[in-house]
C-alpha cells in the first residue's frame, strides 16, 4: 500500500548541497531499513527547507510519510500527509498519501472522500489525476466486499425486535399490506406489529372494498385504535356497521373516519369509544341537530370533520335552526353547511378551546324584524389561530387577537351597523389573510381606519379586486399594515397598471408576487421593478402572472437579466373540456 522511498531524478538540480546530501542519506537508509536514522534525516532536512518552494517541501513531506507508513505510524503519517496538501492544494502527492495514510488505518469512506478533493482540486493534465481515479476505485470495490454478507440473511430474523419495528415505523400502511407478501416469515412477523394490529385502512384505493378484503383486514385487527371506512362497497358498509356496533375491541378507537350513508353517526355507539379524531365524508349527510348529539357522545374529541351538514333539501325553504355545540377540549373544527340556516352567534358559544375553525355555507340570517342584535363574537376563544369562514352569511364578527390565519372567501355581511358601530376586533398576530369573491358588504370591512387594528405581523395577503373588494384594498395600502408582506396573491380585472406606482410605497418586503386575470400589461412589470430599485428595498425574487394574456412572453427573459424570475401561466381547454395550464 505504501510506496517505496525513491530517490528523485532532478534532486540535486533543486535542492541546495546540504539538504540534497540529507535527502540522499535519508534514502540509503531507507534502503538499508534503518527507519529511525532515516526519519531524523528527513526531519533534518525538512528544517533546511524554509526558504524552497511548496512544491519542493511537499516532496521531503512525501518521502517522510513514506517512512511513517513503513513504521506503522499511521498517526504522525497522516499528520505530514495533510500538510502536504495545505502546502500544495493542486499537487495530488499529498491526497494520494492521505488516501493511502486512511486506508492503514482502516478509514475507507475517509480515504475516498480525500481522493475525491483530490480530483476537484487537481488539474486534469496532472500525472497524479489517474493515481488518484485509480486508488478510489480501489477503495470503492474495498468498501462494496466488506459491506456485501457472504451469508445473506432475512434482516426480520437477524435484526433485534427494536430494530425492526423502529425501520418499519418509517413504512406507510400501504406498503406494510405489500409486504405480507414477501415471505411466511415478514407476513408473521407483520401480522403482530402495527399498524397492522390497531389501523383499518385502505389508502388511496383504486376500487370499492369488497367484503372480503374488509374480512382480511378485520383479522389483523387486535386492538383497533384508527378505522378509516372509505370506498367500500354496501355489502362491506354493513359489516363493518355490525362490527363497529358489537366488536368490544373497538373500546381503545380513538380515529374514525367513516363515508357511508348506510353508517348513520348516531347509529354508532360513539359513546363506547375513546374518539379523539372523527370525520364524516361527503357521502355521510349529519343533520344539525346532531351536532350536539354527537359532541356530547365523545367527551375527548379533539378533532371534528363533518362534511356534509343538511337538515333539508338544498334550495327549500326552511327556518332558521338554534344549535350549541358544547365542548371544553375540541381544538379543531370543519363544518360544511351549503345553505343552512343556523344561528351562528350561538353555535360556536361553547367550545372555548378551539384552534381552527373552518365553516363554509352556513347563513345566519335571522327573520326580519326579530329586534334582536346579533353578534358573532369569537373573542373568548383565547387559542383561535386559523379561521375559515366560505361563503357564509354572517352578523357582526368580532375576532379574538390570537388570530393568526384568517379567510372570508365568499362571505358578507348582513348586518347593517357593522359600518358605523364600534368593533372591538384587535388582531396583532394576524399572518395571512385571504378575502376571495367576497359580495356586499364583505366581512373585511371590520378593518378600517381608526378601529385600533393594527397588522403589524401580516406576511401573506390574497385578495380579489373588484368593485366590493378595491376600496378595502386602497385602505390597507394606506394604513400600512402590508410593509411586511413577502407573498402577495392579487386577482381580477380591477388590477390595472396604475397599481405599479403604488405597491412599492406600502410592499417593503414583497418577495413573491403572482397576479392572475388582471388588466396589466408589460409596462406594469418594468414600472413595478423601477420603483423597487428606487427604494433602495428590492427583495422581489418571483412573478407568477397567471391569465394576464396582455403580458407578452418575452418578460421572462427581461425579468431574468434583473435577478427577478417570472412565470407566465396560461390556461387552455382541450377538445373534451379539460383545463391545462401552460407555464413557461
Amino acid at each position: 500500500m505504501a510506496s517505496s522511498v525513491k530517490p528523485t531524478p532532478s534532486i540535486k538540480a533543486r535542492f541546495s548541497k546540504s539538504t540534497a546530501e540529507l535527502v540522499s542519506g535519508c534514502q540509503k537508509a531507507a534502503k538499508s531499513k534503518q527507519w529511525d536514522v532515516a526519519i531524523q534525516l528527513a526531519s533534518a532536512a525538512l528544517q533546511e527547507s524554509d526558504g524552497m518552494s511548496g512544491r519542493d517541501r511537499v516532496t521531503i513531506l512525501d518521502t517522510r510519510v513514506a517512512l511513517y507508513l513503513r513504521m506503522n505510524e499511521v498517526d504522525l503519517a497522516i499528520k505530514d500527509a495533510k500538510a502536504m496538501i495545505r502546502q500544495d492544494r493542486t499537487d495530488g502527492r499529498g491526497y494520494i498519501r492521505c488516501g493511502q495514510t486512511e486506508r492503514a488505518r482502516g478509514h475507507f469512506s475517509a480515504a475516498v472522500n480525500f481522493y475525491r478533493h483530490g480530483l476537484k482540486h487537481v488539474q486534469w493534465s496532472s500525472q497524479y489525476v489517474q493515481s488518484i481515479t485509480k486508488e478510489m476505485d480501489a477503495v470503492q470495490e474495498q468498501i462494496r466486499i466488506a459491506t456485501m454478507s457472504s451469508k445473506p440473511v432475512d434482516p426480520m430474523e437477524a435484526l433485534p425486535l427494536e430494530t425492526a419495528q423502529h425501520i418499519l415505523s418509517f413504512i406507510s400502511y400501504k406498503q406494510h399490506v405489500r409486504l405480507l407478501r414477501v415471505c411466511r416469515a415478514w407476513n408473521r412477523l407483520l401480522r403482530s406489529l402495527r399498524p397492522l394490529t390497531d389501523t383499518l385502512a385502505f389508502p388511496d384505493a383504486s376500487k370499492d372494498i369488497t367484503p372480503k378484503m374488509l374480512l382480511a383486514a378485520l383479522r389483523r385487527l387486535k386492538v383497533p385504535i384508527a378505522v378509516y371506512a372509505t370506498r367500500l362497497n354496501d355489502a362491506a358498509r354493513s359489516i363493518l356497521a355490525n362490527r363497529l356496533q358489537a366488536w368490544q375491541n373497538f373500546q381503545a378507537l380513538s380515529t374514525l373516519e367513516v363515508q357511508s350513508k348506510l353508517i348513520p353517526p348516531l347509529a354508532l355507539p360513539l359513546s363506547k369509544y375513546n374518539l379523539k379524531s372523527l370525520k364524516f365524508g361527503p357521502s355521510t349527510f349529519v343533520e344539525p341537530k346532531d351536532l350536539s348529539e354527537i359532541l356530547k357522545q365523545c367527551p375527548g374529541l379533539e378533532t371534528a370533520h363533518f362534511t356534509v351538514v343538511r337538515a333539508f333539501p338544498i334550495g327549500t325553504s326552511q327556518p332558521p335552526l338554534d344549535v350549541c355545540l358544547q365542548s371544553q377540549v375540541l381544538q379543531h373544527l370543519h363544518l360544511d353547511a351549503p345553505g343552512e340556516h343556523l344561528d351562528v352567534t350561538t353555535l360556536f358559544a361553547r367550545l372555548p378551546g378551539l384552534r381552527s375553525l373552518s365553516v363554509s355555507g352556513v347563513h345566519g340570517r335571522h327573520p326580519p324584524h326579530s329586534g334582536v342584535q346579533h353578534v358573532l363574537d369569537l373573542r373568548y376563544m383565547v387559542g383561535l389561530e386559523t379561521l375559515r369562514l366560505i361563503q357564509c352569511a354572517i352578523p357582526k364578527l368580532y375576532l379574538p387577537p390570537s388570530l393568526k390565519d384568517l379567510d372570508v372567501s365568499g362571505s358578507y355581511f348582513f348586518s347593517e351597523d357593522h359600518l358605523t358601530e364600534s368593533n372591538p376586533t384587535t388582531l396583532p398576530n394576524l399572518e395571512r389573510l385571504t378575502i376571495w369573491r367576497s359580495h356586499a358588504p364583505p366581512p373585511i370591512s371590520i378593518f378600517s381606519k381608526g378601529r385600533g387594528i393594527h397588522l403589524e405581523k401580516l406576511s401573506e395577503l390574497t385578495m380579489l379586486i373588484d368593485q366590493q373588494s378595491e376600496s378595502i384594498f386602497a385602505t390597507l395600502m394606506e394604513s400600512g399594515w402590508l410593509a411586511g408582506v413577502r407573498r402577495l396573491h392579487l386577482a381580477g380585472s380591477a388590477v390595472v397598471n396604475r397599481y405599479a406606482e403604488q405597491l412599492p410605497q406600502c410592499l417593503r418586503s414583497i418577495e413573491d408576487l403572482c397576479l392572475e386575470e388582471t388588466s396589466i400589461d408589460g409596462t406594469f412589470l418594468a414600472d413595478l421593478l423601477n420603483a423597487l430599485d428606487l427604494l433602495h428595498n428590492n427583495k422581489l425574487k418571483k412573478i407568477t402572472l397567471k391569465d394576464c394574456y396582455q403580458v407578452s412572453r418575452d418578460v421572462v427573459p427581461w425579468g431574468k437579466a434583473r435577478g427577478v424570475e417570472i412565470n407566465l401561466v396560461r390556461t387552455r381547454y382541450d377538445f373534451s373540456g379539460r383545463q391545462i395550464r401552460d407555464a413557461q
